[in-house]
This record gives C-alpha cells, structure tokens and sequence, in this order.
C-alpha cells in the first residue's frame, strides 16, 4: 500500500475534527497543531511506558497462559490504562480554569482532538508492519480512542469543577460563636431553641452552593475498562469480535450522550 494513501487514512479523522473544531470557533490553527503534537508526546510517553511494564510483566510466566491475567494486565493496565492516562495527561496541559464558565464543549474538541492524533500516529505504526489493518483500524481503533478521549475529558473537567466549587462553598465559614450568641439573645432565651433561626454560613447569603455530587465520576474508569475489553476481543476473531464492535457502538453512543449533555448545568 501507497506510504502517502496510508498516511491519508491515518490522519483523514484529524483533519475532519480540525475542520470542525475550527469552523466552530473552538479551536484555531495553532491550537489545532499543538493538540496533534501533544497526541505524539502521548503515544511516546504510551509507548516508553508500556515498554516497561512489558519487561516486568515478563517475569510472570501466567501471562502467556492465564486470559483472565492477560485481560487485566496486559489488556487494562498495559494497553488500555497507560495509553487513555498519557492521552488524559496531554489533554489536561489545556486545561486551566475549573469554574462553571468553562466552556465544556471546547475542552472537549481539544480532549478529542489530542486523542485522535495519537489514534493517527498509533495506526501509521500498525500499517507500516501490516498495511492492511490500515482501513480496518480506522473504523474501529480511531472511534474507541475519540470516544474514550472524550469521556476522560469529562471526567476532568467536571471534577475540576466539583473541587473548584466546593473550595468556594466551603470558604465560607459560618458566623462565630460570639455571632451566634448574640442572635440567640436577641430573640429570647425565654423562646426556646426551635423558635430561632437557623444562622445561615456567609456562603448560604451570599447564594452559594454546594455543588452536587460529580458527573461523569466514573467516565475515565469506564473508557479504561472498555478500552481493554475491545483490545482484549479485536485481534481474536468470532464472537469476541462480535463482542469488540459491540464495545465501540456503546463506547460512541455514551460518548455522544455526554457530548450533547456537555452544556447542561
């Protein structure tokens, strides 16, 4: 197969979410290319990694014969968590702000973007050695990395903002005790303590929440565990294939879930 045909598949999703993110005013041109750089840093950091733990992983001789060891160690942890934690770890260089003015769906593209140049540059890799996995990897590799890039990217953000709020809400200290002691005069002893108000904390005057329990807690956990499944089912054939389209159509329809949730409170 053609280099140039192999390297035009490779990065065909990069340019089309490019396209988009910049049409739509969430990224630029410039952001664009550092997002496909910070993809490459990931698949080195990914690579280097993963090289490590496949020289400890080796001492273990139940690894070529054990499949469940295999689906989790080699699978979750070697493949899936070290490869969705660089892509998570360049994703996060962009974010800075944790408030609810972030505009979510703007770190998203950027989280997407990241993910699907590290998706390219893992697929030129693979159809160097074997150019007819090229096409098949694109369906299949490319959506299961955008769709976990986003739902890690999730799970970012919406902690970032749980902790920022939270460190907001929990700032505000309640009125000191002399505080409480002269409301609780100024209404009567007499009254009794159910008669009297609550002392409200600064916080609760000023309108301020506490936030609610975070979404997407488990987005990143849920695209590790998937991430390995699909690894872990791809290269078998038969019914774990099956198994493996099965994981990248529910991987792409919670992912697009949370994308059109992104601007929901």
């Amino acid at each position: 197969m053609h280099v140039f045909f192999i390297v035009l598949i490779s990065f065909l999703p990069v340019c089309i979410w490019s396209a988009y993110g910049i049409k739509s005013g969430y990224i630029t041109i410039q952001t664009a290319a550092v997002d496909i750089l910070r993809g490459l840093a990931a698949v080195i950091a990914a690579v280097s990694l993963g090289f490590i733990l496949a020289v400890i992983f080796r001492r273990f001789p139940r690894v070529k014969d054990d499949p469940v060891f295999q689906l989790f160690f080699i699978y979750i942890m070697q493949t899936a968590l070290i490869e969705e934690g660089c892509k998570m770890a360049a994703s996060r260089l962009f974010f800075s702000a944790g408030t609810s003015a972030t505009p979510v769906k703007r770190f998203f593209v950027h989280a997407v973007l990241v993910s699907l140049s590290f998706a390219a540059f893992e697929n030129l890799a693979y159809a160097f050695q074997t150019p007819s996995v090229t096409f098949l990897r694109l369906i299949t590799a490319v959506p299961v990395h955008a769709a976990c890039g986003l739902l890690a990217a999730n799970w970012i953000i919406r902690h970032e903002r749980k902790s920022t709020d939270d460190s907001v809400y929990q700032g505000k200290i309640k009125h000191s005790a002399a505080e409480q002691r002269s409301a609780f005069l100024s209404r009567g002893i007499g009254l009794g303590f159910n008669t009297i108000e609550p002392i409200k904390t600064a916080a609760d005057q000023q309108g301020i929440k506490p936030s609610p329990r975070i979404k997407g807690r488990w987005d990143f956990f849920i695209a590790v565990i998937l991430h390995g499944l699909y690894s872990f089912s791809m290269p078998l054939g038969g019914f774990r294939t099956v198994l493996a389209f099965a994981i990248i159509a529910a991987l792409v329809c919670y992912a697009y879930y949370v994308w059109k949730q992104a601007d929901r409170p």
